[in-house]
């Protein structure tokens, strides 16, 4: 014989399959993680009727957990409420949920004995439910509710929610990480593109300063202004300016490859005879050759 769901269970169910629809759809669009993390707040508290509902992070550097977002919870509490982590027994149930990496469902944390005792009036009831925030298998956080509105304790149905929930905070937490990471990786790609144009251009201009001085003085043998030029050295003074022409251009490419690179340049593809490249070859080596 098949037990069907009371009523009330099944539109439990499809109200759950509904929320987590709509913050997939909402995590998915990239909305932004403030915005998901709100809506997920809002859903906890709505699906499992409570009054309190925390999202508490891990901030490494510090060694401590804190809460980063919360329902029902004045500034004062989510400014002051901050727990050291790395505790051998902890007495804070959120602290132990992180060290554990399990949920912790208390039906009344007054009769057990492993936390601290509630005080203050913010908590009228005392079952508490707590589910850790997992990324990549590593515990990041904690998703808590306290204070069921109808002053009921909490019970499996809700552990299970809360644990679909969870995944959904990790997940919004962990895109959100991702992408920022990402733009960090973009940002410092950018400067060192940046540091690469610059690079060149301040070796293209240390280059070209001595050429221009090398091809000015060249200039000057050539026309006999420091004494008569034979043919045969007439010959080399050809070759070399040339290869400074030659080095000229290539100076220019690599300048001219800076900027295609970074989109300020648009490449002219000409046909060039491949005569004149072999000529230019052998004009360049011939004296190189010729010593041998």
């Amino acid at each position: 014989m098949t037990l069907l769901k009371p009523q009330n269970e099944i539109k439990g169910d499809t109200d759950l399959l509904v929320a987590v629809h709509r913050i997939s759809h909402e995590i998915s669009s990239a909305i932004g993680l403030d915005s998901c993390l709100s809506l997920i707040l809002d859903t906890t508290t709505e699906l499992i009727n409570v009054e309190i509902a925390s999202i508490m992070l891990i901030d490494k550097i510090k060694n401590e957990l804190s809460i980063k977002y919360a329902r029902g919870l004045n500034d004062k509490i989510i400014k002051e409420a901050k727990s050291i982590l790395g505790q051998k027994d902890p007495k804070e149930v959120a602290v132990w949920v992180v060290q554990h990496g399990e949920p912790l469902l208390i039906e009344d944390i007054e009769k057990d004995g492993r936390f601290l005792k509630r005080n203050g009036k913010k908590y009228c009831t005392n079952s508490l439910l707590s589910v850790p925030l997992k990324a990549r298998g590593e515990v990041i956080g904690v998703l808590n509710v306290n204070n069921k509105k109808d002053k009921s304790i909490f019970n499996k149905r809700d552990l299970d929610i809360m644990v679909t929930l969870a995944d959904e905070v990790s997940i919004a937490i962990q895109n959100n990480r991702l992408y920022e990471d990402l733009t960090s990786a973009n940002e410092r790609l950018k400067d060192l593109d940046q540091l690469k144009t610059d690079f060149v251009a301040n070796v293209s201009h240390e280059l070209n300063t001595p050429l221009g001085i090398s091809k000015y003085l060249l200039s000057i043998i050539e026309k006999g202004t420091a004494g008569a030029v034979t043919d045969k050295q007439r010959e080399y003074l050809v070759l070399i300016q040339s290869n400074i022409d030659r080095l000229t251009r290539l100076i220019d490419n690599l300048l001219n490859l800076s900027r295609l690179e970074s989109g300020r340049f648009e490449l002219k593809r000409e046909p060039k005879a491949l005569e004149d490249i072999v000529k230019e070859a052998v004009v360049t080596f011939r004296a190189q050759a010729a010593s041998k």
